[in-house]
């Protein structure tokens, strides 16, 4: 794999909706080293990296025998965005002075992964783009059938398409949409440090099959992961 890109997996201690997310068992491997396995198929150790504030965490990259960034706990918390610990470790590869154009990221709560998603990502980072990411087919339309809620309690369409309302009398007239995964993200050096978000720039997509676009949030989705993981 190209030296251009170094994959760094962000973990960090603190999960409040399930305890120890990262290091959650599947198939007797934590949810971390199959991150790290699938990265190992694609890079070399020297190129792997945890960012991460937890020394458990540390311990399963020292154990794999890849690098990792200590994170400040300013950029751990429930409402730390992701982004900034990407800024972060920018920074630190480059005080470490090593050469690299992209990050790859590949998170923990998508095991379901296949080696095929992460080819995909890295070909499609190589065109005209600032960022890759992956997204999987919506099953529902923020034009149709998703609702938010006002202070009054009285229920509308999540997007108000005046212009257009007419047409969408179905869910298929709607507009095409996809829900955002974490199978693998990709994003340019320069684009990291100069924007203050992901979906800032020119970003294109991946898409994944919903089987394998799994995200795993909430103990329902690690249940649902587990009978997928053993079935597949």
């Amino acid at each position: 794999m190209s030296q251009n890109i170094i994959c760094v997996i962000f973990v960090r201690a603190g999960s409040k909706t399930i305890k120890n997310k990262n290091i959650q068992l599947l198939d007797n491997f934590s949810l971390l080293e199959h991150s790290i396995f699938m990265a190992k198929k694609f890079f070399a150790n020297s190129n792997i990296y945890i960012s991460t504030n937890s020394k458990k965490m540390i311990a399963i990259a020292i154990k794999h025998k890849i690098n990792y960034i200590v994170r400040p706990n300013s950029l751990c918390g429930d409402n730390s965005k992701e982004w900034n610990s990407w800024k972060h470790a920018v920074k630190f590869l480059k005080k470490k002075n090593i050469n690299f154009k992209k990050i790859l990221s590949l998170p923990t709560t998508s095991p379901m992964r296949k080696a095929t998603d992460i080819k995909k990502a890295i070909s499609l980072s190589n065109t005209n783009c600032d960022a890759v990411i992956s997204v999987t087919n919506s099953t529902r339309s923020p034009y149709w059938n998703m609702t938010k809620i006002d202070k009054s309690g009285y229920h509308s369409v999540v997007i108000q398409d005046k212009k257009n309302y007419k047409n969408y009398i179905r869910r298929q007239n709607t507009p095409k949409t996809y829900d955002m995964t974490t199978v693998v993200y990709i994003a340019k050096k320069e684009y990291i440090e100069n924007s203050d978000r992901l979906m800032n720039g020119k970003i294109k997509a991946v898409l994944i099959p919903s089987e394998r676009a799994i995200d795993i949030d909430t103990n329902f989705d690690l249940k649902m992961a587990r009978y997928l993981f053993n079935g597949k």
